[in-house]
């Protein structure tokens, strides 16, 4: 082989080998910009996972801060968007939501509850609040559970203090009663008493003073002696029937007060006769 061919060759060599470098490289190129445009895309995605999660995370904070129904059903259209690869983080998410579900449940039931022991004042219902306290175990109700406890101290010392006042008005009552009892066995002792010694008093009823009526003068000539006993007799009844009729005229003392003129009442009998026992 002359020389002429041989440096051909070489020349040949030369072109082909540059050739094959350029392509390597044109293709390793590509191979990057690719592998730069999915690491651009992953880390978007990336990106909009961390921004939605942190969403979802605030919106179930405000939730468990405000309680009302229009935040947690925010929160739980955020954790909706969280994608397959947050799986993990949207299940703890939710779990969360549930338990403040069952937080609010429990606190209304407590406040429902005290509300009827309040009314009531029952020991049964008392008693149900607090087994609802009783049950209200996780930190997150601990202030709910410290206010319910001081109103149902404050609901037992109210019926304590109720207690003790209508007892006490109880008491009062029932002693006024006793003492009035007492005082009218007393007034009605010393009435008994008074009757016992006090005699009965019968009423006395004076006859009536009757009108004296002077009798009829009679006159009879006198009977010779010896031949008017029966005569003498019969005046002698008829004089004491009209002395039995005026009692008064024979009273003690009343014989100064006669008038010895008339000669019917005195010792003298009429037209100077002398007046015997007895009669005229």
């Amino acid at each position: 082989m002359n020389k002429k061919k041989i440096i051909l060759t070489v020349l040949f060599l030369i072109v082909c080998g540059g050739g094959t470098t350029a392509y390597s490289i044109i293709q390793h190129n590509e191979k990057v910009h690719a592998q730069e445009i999915v690491q651009q895309k992953l880390e978007v995605q990336l990106k909009k996972e961390k921004d939605a999660l942190k969403t979802a995370e605030t919106a179930v904070e405000i939730a468990y801060q405000s309680r009302e129904t229009k935040d947690i059903e925010l929160a739980n259209q955020a954790i909706e968007k969280l994608s397959n690869n947050q799986s993990k983080d949207k299940e703890t998410l939710t779990t969360k939501i549930t338990k403040l579900n069952s937080f609010i449940k429990q606190i209304d039931e407590l406040k429902t509850a005290l509300a009827k022991a309040e009314k009531s004042k029952s020991d049964t219902d008392i008693k149900d609040v607090q087994n609802y306290l009783d049950s209200m175990t996780n930190d997150y109700l601990k202030e709910d559970k410290e206010t319910a406890i001081k109103n149902l101290d404050n609901l037992k010392a109210s019926i304590k203090e109720e207690k003790a006042r209508l007892e006490a008005e109880k008491e009062v009552n029932e002693k006024a009663v006793a003492e009035a009892s007492a005082q009218q066995q007393i007034v009605n002792e010393t009435q008994f008493q008074e009757e016992q010694e006090t005699p009965n008093q019968q009423s006395y009823n004076e006859s009536p003073q009757q009108n004296y009526q002077q009798p009829a003068q009679t006159y009879q000539e006198p009977v010779p002696s010896g031949g008017g006993t029966a005569s003498n007799e019969a005046t002698q009844q008829e004089n004491n029937h009209v002395n039995s009729n005026s009692p008064a005229l024979y009273a003690p003392g009343n014989n100064s007060e006669i008038n010895h003129d008339n000669g019917i009442y005195g010792n003298e009998a009429p037209n100077g006769h002398v007046m015997e026992p007895g009669g005229w």
